[in-house]
């Protein structure tokens, strides 16, 4: 009985997971075959302890009810590790545990108001001589940034300073806006994204000097998702494209041309990368998707424009990368590049589909395809770890 309790608890679960992730896809992500299989025979391993359980009335209820507990908990870290192998997420037992508080970000803590370069380009890689107050590594703050006009109820960013821009003189640095995805948290990019190990190492190689990044919230919260637009969840938009840089360049030791600013994220984040970075090509020279959608989403149109717009379908069609590369058509000097994961199929027919609209609008595309990864955060590292030294080049801080 237990062995056909568990074989049926396994093919239900696996209907089940056809179902939602394949047949409806109501995450929209593709998820790998590791966890397919942990699932199923996650739950199956659970269906034939419940059965075997059910039968052993000769044990003792306090053996019954720990062995129960012991099936359930294997099943739920089988598809706990499983998932988590397509994610990306955790990488080391210490990841689980948190770690001390992030500290909060002041004016001394970075530059300070007499310090603050107004230089148009950063300094150069030749130029830079390592003062004797420059740290060995760079340092993660977290800072609320006002919503002076838009209002919109953001938490906390995180902000990650090179060596360079924390000296008492620290010189002009290129800038990179990023946001993570939806569920999550501006944290998500430094510790499941590994993006402070990525930018320690390159400062590392380059005497301290790196891009400064700041990772602004553009959700509220992490069940909501205002699209990166100004709609009925806020003013996600105007909070991106006005609070944020005149932050930045109100606190942070950056350099103002454009080709020193460099707007990304990660799935929704990756698709307000369009919509926010495309749509101010004066301020950002790089934009960067990592798995974008090809339109922002709430699950299917219809929602997306009575949720998301208010039921204003020409606000809609504005709010589309397609519509917004088309209206800034020909762009001068914009590079946009798309990371995806090679098993990732779904993301990549978008990223297809908006780089022939991006072409033909005057946008430099390079795509990178992520080997052996899916919509996870092995995508991002990579991602982050291969485009960092471009954006640094188009910046002009370091040579080609």
């Amino acid at each position: 009985m237990a062995l056909i309790a568990g074989i049926v608890t396994a093919l239900l679960a696996t209907l089940a997971f056809w179902l939602l992730m394949d047949v409806w896809n109501i995450f929209r992500i593709q998820v790998g075959w590791r966890t397919r299989i942990a699932w199923s025979l996650g739950l199956g391993l659970a269906g034939a302890g419940a059965a075997v359980l059910f039968q052993s009335r000769r044990l003792r209820p306090g053996k019954r009810r720990a062995l129960g507990a012991a099936t359930l908990v294997s099943a739920i870290l089988a598809v706990a590790l499983a998932i988590n192998l397509d994610a990306g997420a955790v990488h080391t037992v210490g990841d689980l545990f948190p770690k001390g508080p992030v500290p909060t970000f002041t004016a001394q803590a970075g530059a300070t108001e007499s310090a603050r370069p107004a230089a148009s380009s950063p300094i150069t890689e030749a130029q830079w001589q390592k003062p004797a107050d420059q740290p060995d590594s760079g340092k993660l703050y977290q800072a609320q940034i006002p919503a002076t006009t838009s209002g919109f109820p953001a938490r906390p960013a995180y902000i990650w300073l090179p060596p360079a821009a924390q000296t008492s003189q620290p010189p002009a640095l290129p800038v990179m806006v990023m946001l993570a995805g939806q569920p999550g948290g501006p944290g998500d990019l430094f510790t499941a994204g590994q993006f402070q190990t990525i930018l320690e190492s390159y400062a590392a190689a380059h005497n301290g000097l790196a891009p400064i990044v700041v990772v602004p919230d553009q959700l509220g919260t992490p069940e909501v998702n205002p699209l990166c637009v100004d709609g009925p969840a806020g003013n996600s938009r105007t909070y991106l494209e006005q609070d944020v840089p005149a932050w930045i360049l109100a606190n942070l030791p950056v350099a103002h041309d454009r080709t020193a600013w460099t707007f990304g994220g990660f799935s929704q984040g990756g698709t307000c990368a369009y919509q926010i970075g495309l749509d101010q090509p004066d301020r950002y020279g790089s934009v960067i998707s990592i798995a974008g959608e090809l339109t922002p989403s709430l699950g299917n149109e219809a929602n997306t424009i009575v949720q998301g717009f208010g039921g204003d379908t020409a606000k809609y069609e504005q709010a589309k990368p397609t519509s917004i590369m088309k209206s800034h058509a020909p762009y001068r000097d914009v590079t946009l590049f798309h990371i995806v994961g090679g098993n990732d199929s779904w993301f990549q027919n978008f990223a297809d589909q908006l780089t022939s609209v991006a072409k033909d609008s005057g946008i430099t595309v390079v795509s990178l395809t992520s080997p052996g990864t899916g919509h996870d955060f092995r995508t991002v590292s990579y991602a982050l770890e291969h485009v960092l030294p471009q954006v640094v080049v188009r910046s002009g801080m370091v040579p080609a």
